[in-house]
């Protein structure tokens, strides 16, 4: 039967057995749909061949639908109900759990239970419902998970680096065929550039941390895993969290460091703006796994699963049966998992944004420390700190005064030379003196770095200081005049050497924002 027939004809709640629910909710990934009836979820695989999954026959779906249910019952026994089968009876398509014998099955399904919505991670993180209790009690059962999984000869073949090596290329190449490329009359919903300089920054990354994977395969550490332990594939069920939906169809892509499935947990709580719980949850894996001091290879298999994610989400904006009003949001999810991947890849490294007020420095620098899990030094904040200030008090005339401005930038200094990780200073870094302490403490701390020149036109800055002068929860003080005098001030910052300088003009338009973050990012991929 025809993907789009099948999908039309399971809509129908007399589809399913059992209880007839008053309606179906459908939800589709690159490679499956599950339907929602009742309290039950039916899955059935599409008819699909994209090289590291191949669907494209009735024979393979069905064993790949028995190995979803045996391999995630280690995990969720009570969650896989077992396998159904669909079959057109009275000119209908009819999901039975018993077909007849000799009946012809148009359609392999598989029967689980079906999860709270409310319940998804993807949803409860964002919503502030997930603790770090919550994750250190997942930590410890998922580490009692990979002690008892399959370590043997067969599942530590999968792991050998040039295993990971070539599921990292094919990755990569398929994201810049997907997300590089114009497709349908739309432009590339990634820089060409940008994809080139993670590709070459993930693979230069990877031989460097060979020599580790490869002691580590050999200490018994790869494991026979979860392998899609993404937010969406968890669900918080009777105040636990349990994962589903292990990736079944390639054992190289399950079996692997045990490392790796904690990290793309992480991946996501760092998506959601929750590196305090990634970094929660990953210290207490490691403890409970006896698995301590390997930092640096869990932010290596966060960016590994950030282009993972980036990856099939590009392949949905070209399948046919993706609704035209998908297809923005899985553009966004895209970009946002490519900076992610970007921003492991260039941790740690500092970067100074300098602008006049309402020019988007102060947007861009948060953005970008999304990404690159950076903390944010903004002149604003510590400049009413150091007068006693709330960071949206109003500040008076003294806290500007010269001798206050010059303290302060020797604070910001100060701050971004002592910080661990990345470092985003946000200030407007007018003059040369402002910028030379700054500039001093980028270099001493001997990891990249850029100074960022963010300006915009007259108009833009004229219609954001109207917009800012409504907002109670402003920071800054400036106003229009503000802005205008210092401009008459303002030094460019020729002194700055070029390989360590770009400057960009901000735009009120949808995607400006995006198009910064990755002109930042691939310059930071290209110089680290």
């Amino acid at each position: 039967m025809h993907l789009d027939a099948l999908i039309a004809a399971l809509r129908d709640p007399a589809a399913f057995p059992g209880p007839r629910a008053p309606a179906v909710d459908v939800a589709q990934t690159h490679a499956s749909g599950v339907f929602l009836a009742g309290a039950t979820a039916w899955k059935v695989k599409k008819p699909v061949s994209l090289g590291f999954l191949d669907f494209s026959t009735l024979e393979l779906r069905r064993a790949d639908c028995e190995r979803e249910l045996r391999l995630n019952r280690r995990m969720v026994p009570e969650g896989y109900r077992g396998l159904a089968a669909g079959v057109e009876r009275d000119g209908a398509v009819r999901v039975v759990r018993d077909p007849h014998p000799g009946e012809p099955v148009v359609e392999w399904v598989v029967e689980m239970r079906r999860l709270p919505a409310e319940g998804m991670l993807d949803r409860l993180i964002p919503a502030g419902g997930v603790t770090a209790r919550h994750l250190e009690d997942f930590a410890h059962r998922l580490a009692a998970f990979h002690r008892a999984a399959d370590s043997g000869p067969a599942v530590r073949a999968h792991g050998a680096i040039d295993v990971l090596r070539m599921r990292q290329a094919q990755n990569l190449d398929r994201l810049a065929a997907h997300a590089a490329q114009p497709f349908d009359g739309l432009p590339p919903v990634l820089p060409p550039a940008f994809v080139q300089a993670l590709d070459r920054r993930a693979r230069a990354w990877l031989e460097r941390l060979a020599p580790l994977l490869e002691s580590r395969r050999e200490a018994g550490c790869v494991r026979d895993g979860h392998g899609d332990l993404q937010a969406a594939n968890a669900c918080m069920v009777d105040g636990r969290i349990e994962a589903y939906d292990c990736l079944e169809f390639l054992d190289a892509y399950r079996c692997v460091d045990r490392a790796m499935d904690p990290s793309f947990l992480a991946m996501d709580l760092d998506r959601f703006g929750r590196p305090d719980l990634a970094d929660a949850f990953l210290a207490a894996y490691a403890r409970a796994a006896g698995d301590e001091g390997i930092a640096e290879l869990f932010r290596f298999f966060r960016m590994h699963y950030a282009v993972v994610r980036a990856m099939p989400e590009s392949i949905r904006l070209h399948q046919r049966e993706t609704p035209a009003e998908d297809r923005d949001a899985l553009a966004a999810k895209v970009r946002a998992y490519a900076q992610l991947a970007a921003g492991y890849a260039v941790d740690p490294s500092t970067g100074l944004v300098m602008g006049l007020p309402a020019t988007g420095k102060s947007t861009l620098a948060a953005h970008v420390a999304h990404a690159m899990r950076a903390h944010v030094v903004s002149s604003d904040v510590v400049r009413k700190s150091m007068h006693g200030l709330a960071p949206t008090a109003r500040a008076g005339e003294a806290a500007y005064a010269p001798a206050a401005t010059e303290a302060t930038y020797r604070e910001l200094a100060r701050l971004a030379a002592s910080s661990a990780g990345s470092v985003i200073v946000d200030a407007s870094q007018r003059t040369r003196a402002q910028r030379a302490p700054l500039v001093d403490a980028a270099a001493a701390r001997e990891v990249p770095w850029l100074l960022v020149d963010v300006d915009a036109g007259r108009a833009t800055v004229e219609s954001r200081m109207k917009r800012r002068a409504l907002d109670p929860a402003r920071v800054s003080d400036a106003d229009l005049a503000t802005h205008d005098r210092l401009r008459a001030e303002r030094e460019p910052p020729d002194e700055v050497p070029a390989a360590h300088r770009m400057r960009l003009v901000s735009e009120d338009r949808e995607g400006w924002l995006d198009d910064a973050a990755f002109a930042v990012l691939g310059r930071l991929l290209a110089t680290t």
